[in-house]
């Protein structure tokens, strides 16, 4: 056990990681760090806790440092991430998803990984990107260049263009209670065409007396010929 970190937990504490458990709702490493803190309060060793919690030692360590040297709510939110930012942005997203439902360049059947990485390089949407990243993108899109089952745009044109950065420029403004953001395309509809042409409703007609015999002859009669 470390000794100098040692986890003193107060009833109210106690109570709130009982509660946070037995709930759910948070994430696995959440839910881990709340047992870590738990059973250090109970007088479990590192070892035994790490062993218990299928985790490593440093980490229930790192947990029992946090929480003497911090809080319990900085100790049971997941700290952001190291590394990059990515590189996918909402305008880059948008321009791949158009130019993706765009025709192929003459030559071609479909978009390849490496044409629309070009492409959006050509575009000046960024410096460079590579076909794994727009692999990536397009698979969290559920986007198939190799499939027509999306709506199809002829030519990417600078008024389609034009176009679509206003509306990215009015989703890119900030939040204003006063001036709510409301969309109004977003409802239900299949994107399927008619195979036949639909034949226009007319006026229902009421049947002579005796009509509906008939005509149930008739269809007897076709079906014996």
């Amino acid at each position: 056990m470390n000794k100098k970190h040692k986890v003193n937990l107060s009833d109210d504490q106690r109570v709130q990681l009982l509660d946070f458990v037995k709930k759910g709702k948070a994430g696995a490493r959440e839910i881990r760090r709340a047992h870590t803190l738990l059973m250090a309060d109970s007088g479990s060793t590192d070892e035994a806790i790490a062993r218990t919690l299928h985790t490593s030692i440093n980490t229930v360590s790192r947990t029992r440092q946090q929480f003497c040297e911090e809080n319990l709510e900085s100790t049971l939110s997941e700290r952001p991430r190291s590394g990059k930012p990515s590189l996918v942005t909402d305008t880059l997203e948008a321009y791949l998803i158009a130019t993706t439902c765009s025709k192929a360049p003459e030559g071609s059947g479909c978009w390849t990984l490496k044409m629309l990485a070009d492409r959006m390089v050509s575009l000046e949407i960024i410096d460079t990107i590579s076909t794994s990243t727009i692999s990536r993108t397009l698979r969290n899109i559920d986007l198939k260049p190799w499939l027509i089952e999306q709506w199809c745009i002829p030519q990417l044109s600078s008024e389609y263009v034009y176009k679509m950065e206003d509306v990215l420029d009015v989703y890119a403004q900030p939040p204003d209670a006063r001036r709510p953001l409301v969309c109004f395309d977003e409802r239900l509809c299949l994107l399927i065409e008619n195979v036949h042409e639909p034949i226009p409703p007319k006026p229902k007609t009421e049947d002579k007396p005796g009509q509906k015999r008939k005509n149930r002859l008739r269809i007897r009669k076709k079906r014996n010929l």
